[in-house]
């Protein structure tokens, strides 16, 4: 908010706000200050998530259906320093933490915001201050369905599904089918890189520092703005309140 009001331009990284309050303050500063604004879902600029976006856009898939992204890492499995009691320490539910990436995406890839979730969570560990494993069934504006989920206590490698279905075809992570594919009798294929690590190093990081250099020397604003990027937190703020509530629909603001 300083930095907006300061006219500044700015980067923030994912989350940027951990409750309502705090995102509908910064949302205001930034739009009112006019600057351009980019929030760190950094999957955005995955190779195999541009692709996928591609190929949705230009009709590969027809209308689609349905979207269901997974953010699924133990951060103590993958090696991270000072995780060995990390569900101990949770600052926040396993959506917030991280399956804040999921929720976004899903976004994305539908190309419509989020109006209702209903949520449920769970968990193999007695003292975990929050839900270490959620899913949740969204709602889009356009009519359309889908599934996110996030769990940081399984004991297995990092692993983030990406799959769409459509009228004409649907995707899963880099195979995809369609009825373009005239003769094709099983999936096709595309060489990629996948976001299936958790390694920092492994992240697109370039993509979406380019983006932003270019939003800024272009004078547009990005497609993931602070203002792109509050129906992705307050979707992750529902799915707080409906898995805690076992459950129950919850529609969001302005919905």
């Amino acid at each position: 908010i300083t930095v907006a009001n300061a006219g500044k331009h700015l980067l923030v990284e994912k989350r940027i706000a951990v409750t309502r309050e705090h995102l509908r303050a910064m949302d205001d500063a930034v739009s009112n200050a006019g600057v351009v604004s980019v929030c760190g879902f950094v999957l955005r600029y995955n190779p195999m998530v541009e692709t996928a976006y591609a190929l949705a856009r230009d009709g590969m898939f027809g209308d689609l259906l349905y979207v269901q992204t997974d953010y699924w890492h133990n951060p103590e499995q993958s090696g991270y320093p000072g995780s060995e009691d990390h569900i101990a320490h949770m600052d926040g539910s396993a959506m917030m933490l991280g399956g804040c990436h999921a929720v976004d995406l899903a976004r994305f890839l539908m190309g419509s915001d989020i109006v209702s979730v209903s949520a449920v969570e769970t968990s193999g560990i007695d003292n975990a201050p929050f839900a270490p494993m959620q899913s949740a069934v969204v709602q889009f504006a356009n009519g359309r369905i889908g599934k996110v989920s996030a769990c940081v206590e399984q004991w297995m490698p990092y692993q983030f599904n990406v799959d769409l279905l459509g009228t004409d075809g649907g995707l899963r992570d880099n195979r995809f089918f369609s009825r373009k594919l005239v003769g094709a009798t099983d999936w096709a294929t595309f060489p990629t890189i996948t976001p299936n690590s958790g390694l920092v190093s492994h992240h697109p990081f370039d993509g979406e520092i380019d983006h932003f250099i270019s939003c800024i020397k272009n004078g547009r604003q990005s497609h993931a703005s602070v203002r792109d990027a509050v129906n992705t937190h307050e979707a992750v703020f529902a799915i707080d309140e409906s898995s805690k509530a076992g459950g129950k629909q919850i529609t969001l603001p302005g919905a």
